[in-house]
This record gives structure tokens, C-alpha cells and sequence, in this order.
């Protein structure tokens, strides 16, 4: 009887049911897979540092898998550079070393072809000084008016050959030895008939025709 005791009637299972704690439920307001999930997901800022570490660690280890760590990856760099330059200065000494060469190649060919005319001067003058020195004047002459025509009109095609078959040509010249030797020097060939001069040797030599007729004004001044 509830009024004669005045205590409540117990459970079936003797006690009465404690309180739940467990704040999961519904009544709490809290949804629990979102607040697993949430305490999982990194900051931003977490997260950036996170992926910065990780592309410079995967950075690091490609260089060292590749032999090629970071700093000496520079040194190469650097040694490559080196060599390079040393290559580009070894073929720059080699162009001029070739360029002096040919210089002097080019200096002695004109040397070779000023000698050509001393040489071909002198022996005229050995020759006939001593034996007919009004010949030589004479042949020294004729011969000087064919190279100055030259030098003067090298463009003039009746000044780039000779007719052997003229008299003037045969008494005064011709007829001497060791005349023609002079004019070949200057760079008339036989040419049938004719001696001629390459036009290429105009181009490339024909300054050369003044230096012979200076050489040729000196022996007539010997002469006279």
C-alpha cells in the first residue's frame, strides 16, 4: 500500500534506472560523424606547410635517387660553364692561328711575285748593260708602257694582252732576252698569238703593277 509505506514501488529489476550520460543522442544537439570528421580535417594553413614539405621532400629524394643532389647539381652546372668557355676560347685561338697563317701565306705569294719581277729586272740589266745599254733602255721603255697601261686601265680589254706578231713588239722586246721573263712576272701568259692577262688576276693582283713599274723606273735610272 503507497499510502501506508510512503515509499515508491520498486522495478522488476529492484533498482530504479540511473540517468544516461551519452551525450550522442538526439537530445544533445551534436551530430557525432561530423565531429569525427572535423577533428580528421587539418587546418589550411596545416595542410599548405604539409604539402610544401612533401613536394620539397620529393624534390630531395629524386635528386639524391638521381645521383645529383642539389649542390652538386650546381657544381656541374658551374664545371659545364667552365667548359664550355675553355672550348669557345680554344676555337677562337684556333681561327686567328689559322687567320695569321694565311696572312702570311698571302705576304709571302706577294713577296714571291715581287721577287718574281726583281729577279726577272736584274738579269735583264745583267745581260745587256754592259753590252748594248741602249738596248735595254730602249726595251726597259717599251716594257714599262705596257705594265703602266695596264695599272692605269685594267678594266681595258685592248691593255690586257699583247700582239706578238707586231714589230714594235718583236724589235724592242721580243728580240731581247729575258724581256718576256719581265712581262710574265707582271701576269701576261702566252696566249696563241698573243700574251694576255687573267682578269682575275686584275682583281685579286693588279695593285701589284705599280710596285713593278716602280721597280722597273729604278733600273732606268741605273741604266741611264
Amino acid at each position: 500500500d503507497v499510502a501506508a509505506t510512503g515509499s515508491m514501488p520498486h522495478t522488476k529489476a529492484g533498482a530504479p534506472r540511473p540517468m544516461s550520460s551519452d551525450t550522442s543522442g538526439p537530445s544533445s544537439g551534436i551530430n557525432p560523424s561530423k565531429s569525427k570528421a572535423a577533428a580528421r580535417q587539418p587546418t589550411s594553413s596545416t595542410s599548405g606547410v604539409a604539402a610544401g614539405s612533401n613536394a620539397a621532400a620529393q624534390s630531395l629524394a629524386a635528386a639524391v635517387a638521381s645521383g645529383n643532389p642539389p649542390v652538386q647539381a650546381d657544381v656541374q652546372v658551374t664545371k659545364a660553364a667552365e667548359r664550355f668557355a675553355a672550348k669557345e676560347a680554344e676555337d677562337l685561338r684556333r681561327e686567328r692561328e689559322e687567320a695569321e697563317v694565311k696572312r702570311k701565306e698571302a705576304e709571302a705569294g706577294d713577296q714571291r711575285e715581287s721577287d718574281g719581277v726583281v729577279t726577272a729586272l736584274q738579269a735583264l740589266r745583267r745581260l745587256h748593260l754592259k753590252r748594248d745599254p741602249s738596248e735595254l733602255a730602249t726595251c726597259l721603255q717599251t716594257l714599262r708602257a705596257y705594265i703602266s697601261n695596264l695599272a692605269k686601265y685594267p678594266q681595258e680589254v685592248k691593255y690586257q694582252s699583247i700582239n706578238c706578231e707586231n714589230s714594235h713588239f718583236r724589235n724592242k722586246v721580243a728580240s731581247v732576252e729575258g724581256a718576256l721573263a719581265v712581262l710574265q712576272a707582271c701576269g701576261f701568259v702566252a696566249d696563241g698569238s698573243k700574251l694576255s692577262v687573267d682578269p682575275e688576276f686584275l682583281k685579286t693582283k693588279g695593285a701589284k703593277l705599280w710596285e713593278a713599274l716602280s721597280k722597273v723606273d729604278l733600273i732606268l735610272e741605273q741604266v741611264k
